[in-house]
């Protein structure tokens, strides 16, 4: 896709205006979108800034933590970018980012309600919801990233196999499949190569944010798809495929709650794996129903919410319960949303009945306002 020139322009003074000396933090979210993302921009400044670029996963917070505004200053970052995070959850978290450096260039899309201009102050922010796509999954940030990078540098063209990966594992491949098509026959791989590609990333999420960073630089040192698939962070994770499979038919014969078209389920692991479980789920045995998928720890229920048919907005859902709950923070598209709460904020079952409760007026609103003129 070519980009619009206003667009590029903005994206393309960001880059050239980093210097040698400059110190850059890339902070991305932990998964396959935004590792990918975060990668090709290692990928578009390592030639020409050797030894100045540095990474950060945001762990399971849907935009910037306290605890990266203190590192950012402590180790003086003076250009940080921000890939496939949802900025716009705490515009005032941003701004004050913006204030410990020179610059800040953000890429994402998520939905963009306005809060955050395009181009404000030290800020360069560059939304799928900007370009023509009215609610920004169709065109994930690793897609975007990609479009941008290879308009900067035409060698970025040879790194659109880790853009597919990042399109596959957010579900967008459909939406792109011209791109996936052409990706697979340039470099004879399946799609199928580009999923567990996608999957592997997934697994390293679900064993824990420092097995994504782990991946995240072997993806950066792998020349092809085929040698990512053969590296030894498939060795870290391989225990997690069968857990997967345990995971996922112990859903089948599961008697789980099915009420007004939503479906809550447990998953019973020690792992976080609820975001590729609730894919696959809602995609197979969940394409017409709202599915809730949680998983908790000790201290936190962590829940993914899926709806295929877009009927009802998970990312609105999401936000509703933790409004509801007064804790935690959630969100995402209306397709896929993520929320993180507190146990000590509520109880399990009083937690599915606020989820059944908030799922219940979005499917009476959208009843009602299909009769709308």
């Amino acid at each position: 896709m070519k980009l619009k020139d206003d667009v590029l322009k903005a994206a393309h003074a960001f880059l050239k205006g980093i210097k040698k000396n400059d110190k850059v933090l890339i902070i991305y979210h932990p998964d396959p979108d935004g590792v990918c993302s975060a990668v090709l921009f290692i990928k578009a400044l390592e030639k020409r800034h050797p030894n100045t670029i540095h990474v950060l996963n945001q762990g399971p917070h849907v935009t910037i933590t306290d605890e990266t505004l203190k590192m950012v200053k402590g180790k003086k970052y003076n250009k940080v970018i921000i890939v496939d995070l949802n900025v716009e959850n705490d515009v005032e978290a941003v701004r004050k980012l913006a204030s410990l450096c020179d610059g800040v260039l953000i890429v994402d899309h998520h939905v963009s309600t306005g809060l955050l201009k395009r181009e404000e102050g030290n800020i360069t922010y560059i939304n799928s919801c900007h370009l023509g796509f009215a609610n920004g999954d169709k065109y994930p940030a690793s897609k975007l990233s990609y479009d941008i990078l290879k308009e900067w540098n035409k060698d970025m063209e040879r790194w659109d196999w880790v853009a597919a990966i990042g399109v596959v594992g957010d579900s967008a491949d459909d939406f792109w499949f011209d791109f996936i098509r052409d990706v697979c026959g340039k470099w004879m791989v399946e799609r199928e190569n580009i999923e567990m590609a996608a999957r592997i990333i997934e697994f390293c999420r679900a064993k824990g944010y420092d097995v994504v960073e782990r991946a995240l630089h072997v993806l950066n040192g792998c020349n092809s798809m085929q040698e990512f698939l053969k590296s030894e962070i498939v060795k870290a994770v391989e225990d997690m495929e069968k857990e997967y499979e345990k995971v996922i038919e112990s859903v089948k014969k599961e008697c789980y709650d099915d009420k007004d078209g939503l479906a809550i389920i447990i998953i019973p692991t020690k792992y976080n794996m609820k975001s590729i479980v609730a894919n696959t789920l809602s995609k197979n045995m969940f394409p017409d129903k709202t599915l809730v998928v949680i998983w908790e720890d000790k201290t936190h229920y962590h829940l993914s919410f899926r709806r295929q048919d877009r009927v009802v907005g998970m990312n609105v859902l999401a936000k509703n319960v933790v409004k509801r709950v007064k804790a935690g923070e959630g969100g995402g598209h209306i397709p896929a949303a993520g929320a993180r709460i507190p146990k000590q904020s509520v109880g399990l079952e009083e937690l599915r009945k606020i989820i059944e409760e908030e799922h219940k007026k979005l499917m009476e609103f959208e009843d009602e306002s299909s009769f709308l003129p």
